[in-house]
């Protein structure tokens, strides 16, 4: 799915080596969350149990 709008964002930095990390680097903020949105949503049905872990590592980030 891609955003409807443009985002006035900054294109995703580099910041590590992962297949993922350089996939996502210099794409669209708005774009690679819309892909990552729908991963979680499949996640969820998937497993339940591993989404729930990925949200607590989320939910226990501080804010930037």
């Amino acid at each position: 799915m891609k955003a409807d709008k443009p985002s006035g964002d900054p294109p995703v930095g580099d910041y590590g080596e992962s297949d993922f990390l350089q996939a996502v680097r210099g794409k669209r903020p708005a774009d690679v969350w819309a892909v990552m949105d729908e991963l979680m949503d499949t996640l969820a049905v998937v497993n339940h149990r591993v989404y729930d872990g990925v949200m607590r590592q989320i939910r226990s980030r501080e804010r930037g």
